[in-house]
Formats: C-alpha cells, sequence, structure tokens
C-alpha cells in the first residue's frame, strides 16, 4: 500500500479502511481492496492526464478482476468503490472535485 499511501497519506489510509470495514469489507478485505483499487483508480487519472470524468474512469477498469483480486463479490466491489472514488478523487483533484464528480453515476 506504500505507493498508494504516499498519494493518500497515512492517516487517510487508515480512515478509507474504516469507512470500507463499515461497508461490509472485513479488516483484511478492505487491507486488500484500497491498494489494489487505488492504483487502478490512480493508473487511469494519470493514463488520461488527469481526466475529469468518473464513470470515464469506472468504465476503464476491471471491477471483476478487482473483486477477484480481493476476494469479495461484486457486490461489495461496488459499494467500496462508490465509497472510494470520492475520497481519492478529492486527493488527485484537489479544487476540480466538483468537476471530477459532476454527473458521477453510483452503481
Amino acid at each position: 500500500m506504500n505507493s498508494v499511501q504516499s498519494i493518500i497519506g497515512d492517516k487517510t489510509a487508515g480512515l478509507l479502511i474504516s469507512g470500507l470495514i463499515g461497508r461490509g469489507f472485513s479488516e483484511e478485505q478492505a487491507q486488500r481492496f484500497l491498494p489494489e483499487a487505488s492504483s487502478k483508480i490512480i493508473a487511469v487519472f494519470d493514463k488520461n492526464d488527469g481526466i475529469t470524468d468518473a464513470n470515464t474512469i469506472l468504465d476503464s477498469m476491471d471491477l471483476a478482476a478487482i473483486a477477484f483480486t480481493v476476494g469479495v463479490d461484486n457486490k461489495l466491489i461496488q459499494s467500496g468503490m462508490n465509497y472510494l472514488l470520492p475520497n481519492i478523487f478529492s486527493q488527485l483533484g484537489g479544487n476540480r472535485m466538483g468537476e471530477v464528480l459532476s454527473g458521477y453515476k453510483h452503481f
């Protein structure tokens, strides 16, 4: 989780894990999900030079592969992504947060 923590910070990573646990992840699942999903979000964001459309990022990600890697079902991945995307975007998007999330469709 080190590369993700370098972007979001240790304190924020801990808060995100707590939030994921509150959405049905076990602690172990949350600890696997956070770096896996965050690194994918960051990679798509970087690849598209700071893309400002959350739906495009979601459409670019293989959520089934993330679910398989983390060992949870797709419904839990969807819940985790709905929680994680705004939090990661707030770190990546800075003052463009509203623009990044405009039109964001929840699962």
